[in-house]
């Protein structure tokens, strides 16, 4: 195990900078005009819903299980991307925060609920950073360090993935997406190059990428679930959700 007094460069980073970029999408002015805005497709629809709600409060997590060790950086480069990658989730969560409030408007329930239980969350977090044990800022991190890395993953994947571009039809929703995947891709090793650096032990790394492979499941399940047709009055077949 690495720590700060043999830690002379982070493994994975490189020599460029992460910049924060000020971009921002008018969702109220060009807002999804369907329910089922991905292509008619519910299940998708909702799933992009359901990610966005978790979004805001997702990033500010992460950006302060960062925080908690960015005073004991040295390394100029590894310092550089730490306030890159927070500028860079801030400016994700606030887009995000925006396209829930269309969301909501939308009907999407499970975009208020995770806003809302995500927000109490957060605000805890904030108020016990500094109080939190060592072992337990260390999991927090852990977490972000593997959340991180999925996402850069599955952003890749939305990007290089012609079918599931054309299924994104809202172009503002497009646009605001693929910003986030790209950005993610950039800034994806920073948190684990914290995590090394103030020495997570990589024991607790590896299962902390168990338990995020195994809660992405719950996405999934879950806005399948909306798509099955249910019985209606008069043994009508329907989805719960139709628009």
């Amino acid at each position: 195990m690495r720590t700060k007094k043999d830690y002379s460069r982070p493994q994975s980073a490189v020599m460029r900078a992460i910049r924060t970029r000020r971009i921002a999408f008018s969702f109220h002015n060009a807002a999804p005009s369907k329910r089922h805005f991905v292509a008619g497709d519910i299940a998708m629809s909702h799933l992009v819903a359901l990610m966005s709600g978790g979004f805001p409060s997702g990033e500010e997590s992460f950006i302060l299980a960062v925080r908690r060790y960015r005073n004991q950086i040295t390394d100029p480069v590894l310092k550089n991307q730490v306030a890159g990658f927070i500028g860079q989730e801030m400016n994700h969560g606030m887009q995000h925060r925006n396209l829930n409030v269309e969301l909501v408007r939308m009907g999407y329930w499970v975009t208020r609920l995770l806003d809302a239980l995500g927000t109490r969350f957060v605000n805890r977090m904030k108020d016990n950073l500094y109080r939190i044990p060592n072992t337990v800022a260390k999991l927090a991190l852990a977490n972000t360090a593997a959340v991180e890395h999925l996402t850069a993953v599955l952003g890749e994947k939305a990007l290089t993935t012609p079918w599931l571009q054309e299924r994104l039809s809202d172009p503002e929703v497009r646009a605001m997406l693929n910003w986030h995947a790209i950005e993610e891709m950039e800034h994806k090793a920073v948190a684990f190059d914290v995590y090394r650096y103030v020495g997570g032990s990589e024991r607790m790394r590896i299962l902390s990428m168990a338990g995020m492979l195994a809660l992405l499941w719950v996405p999934l399940i879950f806005s399948s679930s909306q798509s099955l047709p249910i019985r209606g009055p008069g043994g009508t077949r329907s989805t719960p959700y139709a628009a």
